[in-house]
């Protein structure tokens, strides 16, 4: 009697990748149960001053900083659990999306607040350990023209704010490039040197209309080498070169006209990008083009 082969052992499907942790409810429990240090520490120190009459000293200050540091990470990790798979939101959202293509270091960067390696040239920078509120801030103004989605680093336990991620592995991530390329209302591109976002610059170029995309560069007012190497790096892709003398930009758009407009990032300041990519939907009858 022969023996029965082994079984086959099914292969796991392509998106079978390492997915960051999220939790709704815990992340909702941590971002209520922010509030509970810091209160917890100024109704101690107001016992011991006003109640006991003791003098305010140096430990006091210590412990409502360190509990107000404590709530803030809570509020922080409570969000990251909270936040919502992009194939999720592109499932319940119909509108076209808007995609965020960017080097993964680049998110690295937006929790350091400060450009990688020795500055030359440029203004200083004063506020050291900020954050860079960039992708927040896009998230924020672009949610008007649609979701906001971007491919997830790998590796990452807990998701970034900002877009929506998806996580893919190294085999598929083109492909899904290409399928939110195709749908997108809009692109916001940051360019780099990596193998990855090289390819990502050719197919922008390639495949979407300059006057429905956004791209990050560089400040020039506090990054002028890091802003002139981005713009020699684009040049062979984009029909329209990027000015060489810019006072101060975080983003160009390009009008109608397809010339490069900088824009430096505020609250607002993308309404003309906006308008502009909603003229051109309406005009195609909401198809973008």
């Amino acid at each position: 009697m022969n023996a029965r082969p082994p079984p086959a052992v099914p292969k796991p499907p392509k998106s079978a990748v390492r997915q960051p942790f999220r939790s709704r409810p815990l992340g909702l429990l941590l971002i209520v149960g922010a509030a509970v240090p810091s209160v917890a520490a100024l109704a101690s120190a107001a016992f011991y001053i006003f109640y006991l009459g003791a003098d305010p000293h140096s430990g006091d200050i210590v412990l409502l900083a360190t509990a107000v540091v404590l709530s803030l990470w809570m509020v922080k990790r409570g969000r990251k659990l909270m936040t919502r798979d992009a194939a999720e939101v592109l499932a319940e959202d119909p509108r076209p999306p808007v995609v965020y293509l960017r080097p993964f270091h680049a998110d690295e960067r937006q929790r350091s607040g400060m450009p990688l390696g020795v500055r030359h040239g440029g203004r200083a920078i004063h506020l050291y350990i900020a954050a860079d509120p960039t992708e927040a801030a896009l998230a924020r103004e672009l949610n008007a023209l649609g979701p906001f989605v971007a491919i997830g680093a790998p590796g990452e336990k807990f998701a970034t704010l900002g877009a929506a991620r998806m996580y893919v592995g190294d085999d598929e991530w083109q492909a899904r490039v290409d399928d939110m390329l195709a749908r997108a209302a809009a692109v916001v591109l940051q360019p780099e040197t990596s193998a990855g976002t090289r390819w990502e610059v050719m197919r922008v170029a390639k495949a979407i209309d300059p006057r429905r995309v956004l791209l990050i560069v560089p400040n020039p007012a506090h990054r002028p080498l890091g802003y002139a190497r981005i713009r020699a790096l684009i040049a062979a892709d984009f029909p329209v070169p990027l000015p060489a003398d810019c006072a101060a930009a975080d983003l160009f758009m390009f009008d109608a006209a397809a010339q490069p407009v900088p824009i430096v990032l505020g609250r607002g300041t993308l309404a003309p990008f906006i308008a502009q990519v909603q003229t051109r939907a309406r005009a195609h009858g909401g198809a973008h083009a």
